[in-house]
Parts: structure tokens; sequence; C-alpha cells
């Protein structure tokens, strides 16, 4: 396993674990992302994910990382991160079935107004967030730790 990513594991606090296992990971966002090996994306992907959820929600991620969040639901998936991942795709399909773009606010708003409710589901756990993520990740890390080279 990578000495940096065996380092990040012995950090106790969670945003301070996902900052660890990011810097591990030699990359620029967003040019060099798609060149990541499969581990170090979902590794980003996660990071990415747990602070701007933490910040804002799900409509935050998909706000700002629109070209990423197939690659973000495969990896909550993979940790096993729920209900984070369960919720992040429901998101995504409504989204794509009511041509939600990102960055348009107007969108989003008429789409809210018309659903006052969703809103209102899309704030649960966001405390949590970065404690789930960091733990499954965590979790993940640590049992295939060769495919961490």
């Amino acid at each position: 396993m990578n000495p940096k990513i065996q380092a990040a594991l012995k950090k106790k606090d969670s945003v301070e674990f996902l900052s660890a296992i990011l810097a591990s990971f030699s990359y620029s966002r967003p040019q060099d992302f798609a060149g990541l090996s499969r581990d170090g994306k979902l590794a980003v992907c996660c990071y990415c994910f747990a602070l701007d959820m933490f910040s804002g929600g799900y409509l935050m991620v998909l706000d700002r990382l629109p070209e990423w969040t197939a690659d973000i639901l495969k990896s909550l998936k993979r940790i096993g991160a729920e209900p984070y991942a369960t919720e992040f795709g429901r998101i995504v399909r409504i989204a794509k079935r009511n041509k939600l773009q990102p960055f348009t606010d107007t969108e989003w708003d008429d789409y809210l107004e018309k659903h006052p409710g969703f809103q209102l589901e899309t704030v649960r756990d966001y405390e949590r967030v970065t404690d789930v993520v960091a733990t499954r990740l965590r979790a993940y890390v640590k049992k295939r730790g060769p495919a961490f080279a």
C-alpha cells in the first residue's frame, strides 16, 4: 500500500482523513480526473461528494460536479455509502427526467416551487455525510490495500 495512503488511514478525524487520502493521489482537477486510476477516482469522488454535500447538499454536488455525477454515484455504491448513493441516484434521475441542467438556477427554482417537499427531502443527514463517507472509504481502502499501491 502507498505510504501516503497508510499515513492517511491513521488520521482519526473524518475531514483530515478525506483530505489526506485525496492528497495521496496526484491530480489536477478537473483536467486529469479522467486519467486517475479507478481507485484514485473513487477516493477523489468520495472526497468531493462529502465536502460538497456538507456545504450544500445533493443539489450542490449535482450543480458543481455535473461531469462527475456518474463516477460519484458508482463510487458511493462501491464503498456502500448508504443512504447517500440511493438518494443521490434519485436526484440525478429526477434532474435527467426533467431536463434540469446544472448551473441553471431558474429551472431548478421552477421545479422546487412545484415540488416543495423535494428540497426538504434532500437536506437530511448533511452533518453526518463526511463521517459516513470517510468511515466507508476507510473500510474499503483497508480491505483492498494492494489496490492502493
